[in-house]
This record gives C-alpha cells, structure tokens and sequence, in this order.
C-alpha cells in the first residue's frame, strides 16, 4: 500500500492518512488529464460504466488486442485500466512474442487480426461521422433543447425531481455515444500520424495537414456569427456592449440572436467536466466576450487552404507506391478530426450542463428547507437521493433518510480526498510490448491506440514535483519560441479579466469557451491533453508556441513570472521569478 496523503491534508476525527490501493488486478493509471481532483459521486457512477461498457469491443471492432479498459473510483479519483484480450490480467497486453505466435494461432488474436484488416479496409469510421452530422447530432440538439425549456422556478417538488432524473438519464445515454465514438473520433487520427511516421514525415507536419478541420474545436457556429452580425450592424460605430443586458437593448434582431445562441451554448459545460464546474451561461463576462471579439476564429476556408499546402509538401516526400495510402489516412483524419470536440460538447457538456442546473434548483430549496446545511452539498448526492429529498417535502410523503449532517461529511471527506497527491498508477507497473510484432494492420490500429494513451499521459507512472523547479515539459506545438509574464488561471473568465496582451497563459486545459482569450496571448502552456487535444488544436490554428501535457505547470509557474516557452523542445522555463 501506499500513502500519498500530504501531510497537511485535513482528515475527519479518529481517521488514519488516505491509503491508495489497486480496486483490482492489472495496472490502474490515474485519468489526471480530465480529472485531477476527486469527482462527485455522481459523476463517478455515470462515467464508470459508460467508459466502461464502449471500451469493451475494441478488439471486435478494431483489432486491438484487448478486451476493454475498465473503470473504478479510489476516493473519488479517476483510474483505469487495461483489460488483456488474452494472457495475465496483470498485463495490458500478452508479452511481445506470445503476441507474435498468437496472432497466427490464437482464436481470439486471430479474430482480431481479421478485425484489424476489415477495419482498415471498410473504414467504418467515415459511416459514424455521417450518421453523427444527418441523424445523432440533430436528436440530440433537439433533446437538450426540450429538456432546457422547463421551467424549473415554477416546477413542484415532484416534478423538479423527475426533471433530475431525466436530465441525469440524458447525461448517461450521452455518454455512452461520446464513449462509442472514441474508436471513430481519435483511432484514424492516431493511425494517420503513426503511419505517416513510419513513412519518415514529422509529426508537426502531419498535423499542420488538419489544420482546419475541427470546426467545433475553434468555434465556428452559426448561431454565433449571426449573433456578432447583429451586434455589429446595431452598434455601428459605437462602443460595444459591455453587459448581456446591454446586447438585449439593441433591438429585437440582437435579442433574438443572443436567446438562440445562449439555447445552444448557455448550459454547455466549460470549466469542468463535473457537476461542480461551471456553465458557460454562469459567465455572461466570457459570453459578452465572445460576442465582442470577432477576430479570435480564423476563416475555416483560408486554414483549409494553408494545410492543403502542407499536405501537398507531405506527399510529394512519400513514395508513389504509398501515396494512395497516405491520400486515405489523411482523408480519414481529416473526415474525423472535429468529431471528438464536437460530439463531447452536444452528447456530454450540454448534458453535464443540464443536470447541473437542475443540481443547483435543488441545492437551493433543500438548503432553505433545512435538507442541507449548504446548497452546494447537494453535488455529495446521487441524482435518486437528491430526488428522495426533493419528495420528502410533501406532508404525506415519508421523511427522507439522509440527515443534513451526514451529507455534509460526505463534503468533508472528498474535500479530504482533494488534498491527497493520488499516485499516477496502481498495481503492478503497465507493460507495453512492441506492437510491431502483429500483422501489419493489427499492429498500426494498436500502436495508434498506444499513442493516444501516450498522448494522455497514460502510460506514465512519474509525477513531476513542483518544489523548487522553474521548468516543465511536454509536447510542443509549433517551432518557435516566445518569452513572456505568465498568468496562471484555472477558469476563463478569469484568465478574461485578468489577462494582459501578450502574457504566457498557463492553465489546466482549455476547451472552446477559452477561445475568447487564447488571441490575446503570446503562448499557452497546459497540464493536461496531448497532440491532439483542444489546445493543441486552437494553438496550431492561431500560430501559438504552445507546451501541451507540462505536468505541474501551474505550480511550478506562478503568475508574475518570467516564462520561456520552447515550442521545438516542448519546454517551459521560469527565466526570472517573481
């Protein structure tokens, strides 16, 4: 066992320091790229099997030699784990030659190999994202939309409680779409840029080539720019508006817009992928920001245009027998770039959203009615123990069963929790054997695989400390360098109201709703995400030097300091501390 526990850390009366142990057998990798703290147990009871179940057919859909990766919750933190598709469970997968023998007589592998090479020829993927942008994206916008428009001030207790528990019920079947998407909206990237490796071309290069094609990543929507054409046409010459308040008081034409923008996006998820976290709607700084800045997106075609260029540079390097193979990598990347930020937005964001608000309409009256000594202690609760309390206000309904008291140490105990360190990995130490032993496709679809846990982090068991170091490292996005004050910030309005022009940004992660703040900067630095994530995305599309992955960047940074970040050697250093 293991204690990370610091030693300051609060703990409840007569407990001993949190221990972290394995929930089962394999090697458990902490998720610290989505999750650095403890989640709500709500949270962690929809993620778990949702994550769970989608990961569970990889080996028939796709030829990776694994059976799933399973979820669990060590004091509200996030691991998973690697289930082989044969051999020890202990593993991630089958040693190196068993992998090499077994996929010519192994049943399982076997199956695998032909699942591998149907994949690489029938390109599913392209079939997914046509059924996502005619059919799944549509139903799911118009689900959301149906589920904000109840009025939840006016809603009985009753009622509230049922609106809850429908909100909650999208959010899983949410999730469960967003999870069975992950083999469609990151596998063709990932296959895209290990094969084009192996073909000798830089990997900045070949994601140069994607430039463009994540609309949603950089924020083109049409609600959007039809609301800043109205803003724009009713100023005129004018100062800008300042307030929502304010957007409303030009005219029906911007009110009007501004109501069908805020219906897409107001219930959207951006600082947090948890309950706790805020709505964009719950920042209306940011939103009038957004509005305001016209020149933060980039022109879809003209970036198109630039990566076509490149594209056109990365090919003539290929040999002609493999240019038809390069043409179809790079058209599968690019048909599925957008498709992880934008079916995360609609099918889980929005959703986490919703319950959210339905949270927030229950904290409070359970908390005016003495259910809870604080509003916010409603996010200790499951979606049916909230509705449980929410129905024990009615005189002929029995009392509810959790006490005030109880709910709050609940609270006590994740807050607890959160000043744990957790271990970055459980159990015994993850072994990866070299793919490239499997037959050809099997073994491109599993080294795609690995690169996308690497590109998490997720085969790394280090945590780097903070104390007394003045650099970070990560991927680097870009060539260039850029020497800068720093300004840490952990949520975007806040980096809105604060930011300088020209100062490094040093956050978490970011997401689209950072995309009003992200022109205003020299350079990005990030802790969590990889190659392909939003702020790798967003920094390749405005031209930023950004570091992506830089464990402990916001500790090891402080917001005053002085920050050189190498692009070229994926660093971040402190040149003069505050």
């Amino acid at each position: 066992m293991t204690s990370t526990r610091s030693p300051d850390a609060p703990m409840l009366d007569g407990e001993e320091p949190l221990r972290f142990e394995p929930p089962g057998r394999g090697s458990w990798l902490l998720l610290a790229d989505h999750f650095p703290d403890p989640v709500t147990p709500e949270y962690a009871r929809t993620w778990i099997p949702t994550m769970s179940a989608a990961n569970a057919t990889l080996a028939s859909r796709y030829g990776i030699p694994l059976a799933g990766i399973e979820g669990a919750s060590v004091h509200g933190y996030l691991y998973l784990r690697p289930v082989p598709l044969v051999g020890s469970n202990a593993r991630a997968m089958p040693p190196a030659a068993l992998l090499r023998l077994g996929a010519r007589l192994h049943p399982k592998l076997r199956a695998c190999r032909s699942a591998a090479e149907r994949a690489l020829r029938d390109r599913p993927w392209l079939a997914v994202v046509d059924d996502w942008e005619r059919t799944v994206r549509p139903a799911w916008i118009a689900r959301n939309v149906a589920l904000q428009h109840t009025d939840l001030a006016a809603a009985t207790p009753d009622e509230l409680a049922e609106h809850l528990l429908a909100c909650r019920q999208a959010w899983y079947d949410g999730y469960v779409v967003h999870f069975e998407y992950h083999g469609s909206d990151q596998l063709p990237v990932a296959a895209y840029l290990v094969r084009g490796e192996q073909l000798g071309l830089g990997r900045h290069e070949l994601l140069d080539a994607l430039t463009g094609w994540s609309p949603a990543s950089v924020g083109h929507d049409e609600t959007l720019r039809t609301l800043r054409a109205a803003v724009a046409t009713a100023v005129g010459d004018g100062a800008p508006p300042r307030t929502l308040d304010e957007i409303r008081s030009l005219g029906e034409e911007a009110a009007e817009a501004l109501d069908d923008h805020l219906e897409r996006y107001g219930w959207r998820m951006v600082t947090s992928y948890d309950l706790e976290g805020r709505a964009l709607i719950e920042l209306p700084e940011l939103v009038v920001a957004r509005i305001t800045d016209t020149g933060s997106t980039s022109d879809p075609t003209e970036a198109r245009a630039a990566s076509d260029e490149v594209a056109r540079r990365l090919r003539a390097k290929v040999s002609i027998e493999d240019r038809a193979e390069f043409d179809r990598l790079l058209g599968d990347a690019r048909a599925t770039y957008g498709l992880r930020d934008d079916n995360g937005a609609i099918v889980g964001a929005w959703p986490v959203g919703l319950t959210r608000r339905a949270y927030l309409e229950a904290g409070r009256r359970l908390h005016e009615s003495g259910r809870l000594l604080r509003a916010e202690h409603v996010f200790e609760l499951l979606a049916e123990e909230v509705a449980e309390l929410l129905r024990g206000g009615h005189d002929d309904a029995p009392g509810p069963t959790l006490r005030p008291d109880a709910v709050a140490e609940r609270a006590e105990r994740r807050r607890a929790a959160a000043a744990a360190q957790a271990p970055l990995a459980l159990g015994r130490p993850m072994e990866l054997p070299d793919a490239s032993v499997l037959p050809a496709a099997m073994a491109l679809l599993t080294q795609a695989q690995v690169l996308l846990a690497e590109d998490t982090g997720l085969t790394s068991s280090d945590r780097a400390a903070a104390d007394d170091r003045t650099d970070v490292s990560g991927s680097g996005i870009g060539s260039g360098s850029v020497e800068g004050i720093a300004r840490v910030a952990l949520d975007p309005a806040v980096a809105l109201a604060e930011i300088e022009p020209g100062e490094v940004l040093v956050a978490r992660s970011t997401n689209p709703a950072w995309n009003a703040v992200l022109p205003l900067v020299a350079g990005l630095v990030v802790e969590e995400g990889g190659a392909l994530s939003h702020a790798a995305i967003i920094s390749r599309e405005l031209g930023l030097p950004a570091v992506i992955g830089a464990s402990a960047a916001t500790t090891v940074i402080r917001t005053g300091d002085r920050v050189m970040v190498d692009a070229a050697t994926g660093t971040a250093r402190v040149t003069d501390r505050r």
